[in-house]
């Protein structure tokens, strides 16, 4: 029995009867087919992850803001399916949540905000926290269990010049606390001096006692003298003191003027 030869598209094969021709034939149209759904099924993945990668989000927020006092930030979604989203925007200071979004009132920006945007939207936020430096801002968009999250967003953050003056005068008031015990201290001293020179009018009979002879002159040191001694000493310690305080004061003052220029 001769061979036959079969044409299967491009390729010759050759078969020994037409019934394995026949069924060579069926077996590569078979495989043909299946090649051509296994090629439809990976354009059909490659369509639908450039589908999803497509989403993005458009934000406009400003650069800076200040703590305690509302801001305004912009959503708009890029190729979203047509719905209706919640939006949770977070802001993070050293890892931490530092702001508040408005949703019929202030709630943490831990929260979404639900059914928020469909296309574009407006948001409210303010910084709660008393924090200065640079934040990091988080956006995501849930619909059911689906959940697309966009970071990488900065803004700084300032402390109001409010919260500097209400910070002045906390400084001022402990300073003031401070310079009233000084003045204690200075009255204390003083005090202590008026005492010691009441006591040496007191003993100001028996100041010296002189003995006298005819080769020399010798001279004792009474308590008086002892007193003396001791108010030069408590003098100059007052005087110290006195010029100690005067260099703490003009220090502070110099501060006030630095925090008042900022």
């Amino acid at each position: 029995m001769g061979k036959k030869s079969q044409e299967f598209g491009n390729k010759i094969f050759f078969c020994p009867s037409k019934s394995n021709c026949a069924f060579a034939q069926n077996r590569f149209q078979d495989f043909a087919g299946a090649g051509k759904n296994i090629w439809s099924v990976l354009i059909l993945i490659l369509f639908l992850c450039s589908f999803v990668s497509a989403k993005d989000i458009q934000i406009n927020y400003p650069e800076n803001v200040v703590v305690d006092e509302e801001f305004e930030i912009s959503l708009k979604l890029v190729d979203f399916s047509e719905g209706v989203y919640d939006v949770k925007i977070e802001i993070l200071g050293n890892g931490e949540r530092i702001a508040q979004i408005y949703d019929e009132k202030w709630k943490s920006c831990y929260y979404y905000v639900k059914e928020a945007i469909s296309d574009e939207e407006v948001f409210k936020l303010k910084i709660n926290k008393d924090f200065s430096g640079e934040g990091d801002m988080i956006v995501k968009i849930r619909k059911g269990s689906s959940i697309d999250m966009f970071g990488d967003y900065k803004l700084n953050v300032g402390i109001s010049s409010e919260n500097i003056e209400e910070e002045i005068k906390d400084i001022k008031s402990e300073d003031a606390d401070e310079e009233r015990e000084e003045f204690e201290r200075v009255e204390v001293t003083a005090s202590v001096i008026e005492e010691v020179i009441e006591r040496e009018k007191e003993v100001k009979s028996v100041e010296v006692i002189r003995l006298n002879s005819k080769s020399e002159e010798i001279v004792y040191e009474s308590d008086s003298e002892k007193i003396k001694s001791f108010l030069m000493y408590s003098f100059l310690g007052f005087v110290l003191v006195f010029v100690v305080f005067v260099f703490i004061k003009n220090h502070k003052n110099k501060k006030y003027m630095e925090l008042d220029e900022k």
